[in-house]
């Protein structure tokens, strides 16, 4: 199975966070980047994490925006989406789309020819680790957006939002 890093598209232009901007944003998408981190390399991170692997959407090189994910043969798993408490996170979550950000790049992994992913999956937000005790609306509601732009839909018999990715 293929890491996280070698689906992932990082070479990202100004241009494609400016997709992400919120109206009258004025936050400077030259300093925007996004990395992927897999395992230990993840340790070095300051916001707390789970699953296995971790895009960070970094300002100024500063960790801002983590979507943390389960790889596992053919599901892709979202545990996470969680904004740093710096500047960064702050700066991140205020100027951009994050829900619109990240699903962006979920398909792209998922959709990519070398991906084995036949399936997207995210727990309800109950369910979300960390998240009940942050008792942030908008933070509820940035996951609600990401499972609907992601197209998941809740099954009963799994207890999870899923949805399955079509292979060509």
């Amino acid at each position: 199975m293929l890491s996280i890093k070698e689906l992932v598209n990082f070479s990202q232009t100004p241009e494609y966070y400016g997709r992400f901007a919120k109206n009258n944003s004025n936050i400077n998408l030259l300093r925007i980047d996004l990395i992927a981190l897999c395992g230990e390399e993840r340790n070095e991170l300051k916001t707390p994490f789970n699953g296995d692997s971790t895009l960070v959407l970094r300002y100024k090189e500063a960790e801002g925006v983590l979507l943390s994910l389960i790889t596992e043969p053919e599901r892709l798993g979202i545990t996470q989406l969680q904004g740093s408490c710096g500047k960064a996170g702050y700066r991140l979550t205020t100027e951009l789309r994050l829900a619109n950000l990240f699903a962006d790049q979920v398909e792209t992994i998922v959709n990519s020819e070398k991906s084995c992913f036949r399936r997207i999956s995210m727990p309800p937000i109950e369910k979300i680790e960390g998240l009940v005790e942050s008792s942030s609306e908008v933070v509820c509601r940035r996951y609600e957006r990401l499972a609907l732009i992601l197209g998941l839909n809740y099954s009963k018999e799994e207890m999870l939002y899923v949805r399955d990715v079509k292979k060509n």
